[in-house]
């Protein structure tokens, strides 16, 4: 399940791998892809933990001022789905029994959720042009 207390722990512990990948530790291996890697995992964790997504559309295929530009929507896909699933897991209860109060910010979650991979699966889908990966 990934949940908050996970994700801050996955920042940490790529902190460390990223400490790691500076040190030249495998002959022949070249850091700096290590390091775009632990880039690219350390930018989509942020991304997803603070839920930043406005600023992720509103600069996704930018050059300049990207705070995200390593992170493909199909990554962000991915982990969005795996979180997606673990809730319902977690919940286990069906869509149509949600129609309490107390419920009311789960929907408002959920639906949010489900409008953000809305929007990555139609970046993922734009044409070749108009995508930077």
């Amino acid at each position: 399940m990934v949940t908050e207390p996970a994700l801050s722990q996955m920042l940490v512990d790529l902190a460390e791998c990223d400490k790691f990948a500076r040190s030249n530790p495998v002959p022949g291996i070249d850091k700096s892809i290590l390091l775009l890697i632990f880039s690219e995992l350390r930018q989509l964790l942020e991304l997803v933990r603070n839920s930043d997504w406005s600023v992720f559309f509103a600069t996704y295929g930018k050059s300049s001022g990207n705070p995200y530009e390593r992170v493909a929507p199909a990554a962000a896909i991915a982990l969005l789905e795996c979180i997606r699933e673990a809730e319902k897991r977690r919940h286990n209860t069906p869509t149509f029994l949600l129609v309490g109060s107390s419920k009311r910010p789960e929907r408002e979650r959920r639906r949010r959720l489900d409008d953000i991979l809305r929007q990555l699966k139609d970046l993922q889908s734009a044409p070749a042009a108009s995508r930077r990966f």
